[in-house]
């Protein structure tokens, strides 16, 4: 991994039966920082095999739901909130189907309750009902920030099953997006930020990303004019992170302006359209992946014109499946996933030059799926005797 160290992270005490996962558990010396690894609580609940997406914020306040242990397939959504010792956790929901939740600073939950979409607020309480449960297939097109609107996809098409406009909530009312009367196609809403402004895709016959701030659809256009596949990131800023299929190009846009973001040299930087391949944080860097001039495929932090290879785990990388970046915090920390020379793929995070396996030695998978700007991680890490969520934690030294 041309220059750059490689950790794994050392376990103790890991069980889950066999292997107790102890709330002190993980510690790892990584030069100049250290991983440690906590078990969340369940309180008789069961953490899902699928579904078990975690979202945490700023605070450390993390959602997700947990399962019936008596009933599979009913779920029920939980906040963890930081307790003397660990987290304590605290269901908000009845068991019901599972859905999407997300958690914003405020800690404010959003997620299923029955048959509506609520807000929770940090006392537990439903705050709010937004809407029915919008439909599951778009489940993964919800957004949700710090002033309790809350973003999604609607009017499913029947062809396509694809959405077909996009919908701004917020506790004064519902808007719907008027998109450009000449596009007919799909809209996939990316994210809101906190000032309320949201930003997405418009596909069709001319594909292309857009910004919406509530009244006007401006529409993205590439570096040159290009056509637009899919706008995969947005922050607070107003800087959108786009690409072009066709060239297999990324870019950042800004004030009308949109910038190539170059590539590790092997002439493209690409993002899948729809998965979350890329990111963008509040300071403007950017994480994706990009050829090498060895034919390799690396992920890569992009800061200010300048794009850095994070190196790989040392396992296969000649596929763009074979390695992604998921997330960067403000903290410039990049949370992804790469294979291993034995050809499994684990999760890692990338720190000021290291790259840290987060997979814990004998258990059947590990998961990273969100980190915040404390550094702090959350996923799930599953053994023979079930799944357990975990957040890790990066102590910079």
């Amino acid at each position: 991994m041309r220059g750059r160290s490689r950790s794994a992270a050392v376990l103790t005490g890991l069980g889950l039966a066999a292997m107790a996962l102890v709330a002190s558990a993980t510690a790892e010396a990584a030069g100049s920082a250290t991983i440690r690894m906590a078990e969340l609580p369940l309180n008789g609940d069961v953490a899902p095999s699928s579904r078990s997406g975690l979202d945490i914020n700023d605070r450390g306040q993390i959602t997700g739901m947990t399962e019936s242990a008596a009933q599979r397939g009913q779920f029920r959504v939980v906040r963890w909130d930081p307790a003397p010792g660990g987290h304590r956790v605290r269901a908000l929901s009845p068991y019901q189907e599972g859905y999407r939740t997300s958690i914003n600073e405020r800690g404010d939950v959003l997620g299923r309750n029955g048959a509506d979409l609520v807000i929770w607020d940090r006392n537990g309480q439903v705050a709010a009902t937004v809407a029915p449960v919008p439909d599951v297939k778009a489940e993964w097109l919800l957004s949700f920030n710090d002033r309790r609107q809350v973003m999604w996809a609607d009017g499913i098409a029947q062809l396509s099953g694809l959405p077909t406009r996009a919908v701004r909530w917020s506790p004064g009312g519902r808007i719907d997006t008027s998109h450009p009367p000449e596009h007919t196609g799909t809209v996939i809403p990316e994210r809101l930020n906190n000032r309320g402004i949201a930003a997405g895709s418009l596909w069709g016959a001319q594909s292309t990303g857009f910004v919406w701030d509530g009244r006007t659809v401006t529409a993205v256009l590439g570096p040159g004019g290009s056509e637009v596949s899919s706008l995969v990131g947005f922050n607070d800023r107003g800087q959108s992170v786009g690409v072009m299929e066709a060239q297999g190009r990324m870019f950042v846009h800004h004030r009308g302006r949109s910038v190539d973001l170059g590539d590790l040299g092997g002439g493209w930087a690409w993002s899948h359209p729809i998965a979350a391949h890329a990111a963008i944080n509040g300071k403007g860097q950017i994480v994706g992946v990009s050829a090498t001039a060895s034919g390799e495929v690396h992920p890569f932090l992009w800061d200010k014109g300048k794009m850095t290879d994070l190196g790989t785990l040392g396992g296969p990388a000649a596929n763009w499946g074979d390695v992604f970046a998921t997330a960067v915090n403000d903290l410039g920390q990049v949370l992804g996933t790469s294979k291993t020379p034995d050809g499994e793929s684990h999760p890692f995070v990338w720190d000021r030059g290291r790259i840290h396996d987060l997979h814990v030695p004998g258990s059947i998978s590990t998961t990273a799926t969100d980190i915040n700007d404390r550094g702090q991680i959350v996923g799930t890490v599953t053994t023979q005797s079930g799944t357990r969520p975990v957040i890790w934690t990066i102590e910079r030294s």
